[in-house]
């Protein structure tokens, strides 16, 4: 009998230190959040010198942990925002067309991949250690797709030129400015881009005879 309740005893006690680590584990939670929160709003502020920010095509070309400011809007082919870490896309809007689609931006299809390509850039906030925040930007300080940004800070110590990936110091939300991109959501192919159509539109059936390569969008 004496064994039994001892037993039982031990049991109880198992439970209970059990239920304290799950509470002490779901109260850590959120104030880990929190402290991601406020990391990221740390970057937020001001750029100086941001009247001489590069455009993104020039910006890639910045060497593995120099300093370079750079100017761009938060579109992109793909989800612009990395589910947990704080990293995220930006592109130049005079040659990557943003197109709404199913409340994602996306790449107008008229503007061609090598073109796509040399115009994005890769924003990560990196903690003191170099490591990748682990929470996503996006809605820090009201951070969303389609915003305009300049970002200054270093490229990281692995970018390179055909993968360049800038590790932001000071983000700074910005007003539209001019470029030569549609004003009216149409490419130069024709489509119309705004408010989601197109989403099912048959671009090689309806332009087989439409070079896309020969096209060059418009410089700033």
């Amino acid at each position: 009998m004496k064994t039994t309740a001892y037993i039982i005893a031990a049991l109880s006690m198992l439970a209970l230190n059990a239920c304290k680590d799950k509470a002490a584990t779901t109260n850590n939670a959120p104030a880990a959040s929190q402290a991601a929160t406020s990391a990221l709003q740390g970057y937020f502020g001001t750029v100086d010198g941001k009247d001489q920010a590069k455009d993104i095509k020039d910006a890639r070309k910045t060497a593995a942990g120099q300093a370079v400011t750079v100017r761009g809007r938060l579109v992109g082919a793909e989800d612009i925002f990395a589910s947990g870490q704080a990293f995220f896309k930006i592109g130049d809007p005079s040659f990557v067309i943003a197109e709404m689609q199913e409340e994602k931006p996306y790449t107008a299809c008229c503007t061609p991949q090598d073109v796509k390509t040399a115009n994005m850039l890769t924003i990560q906030l990196v903690d003191k250690e170099g490591m990748v925040i682990e929470q996503s930007a996006k809605g820090v300080n009201g951070l969303k797709e389609l915003d305009y940004v300049v970002i200054s800070g270093k490229m990281a110590p692995d970018s390179t030129e055909t993968a360049p990936v800038l590790n932001a110091e000071k983000i700074e939300i910005v007003k539209e400015w001019a470029t030569n991109a549609p004003k009216d959501g149409k490419c130069s192919c024709g489509h119309d881009h705004k408010d989601g159509e197109h989403a099912d539109h048959d671009h090689d059936a309806d332009h087989a005879d439409h070079d896309h390569a020969a096209e060059t969008p418009a410089a700033q």
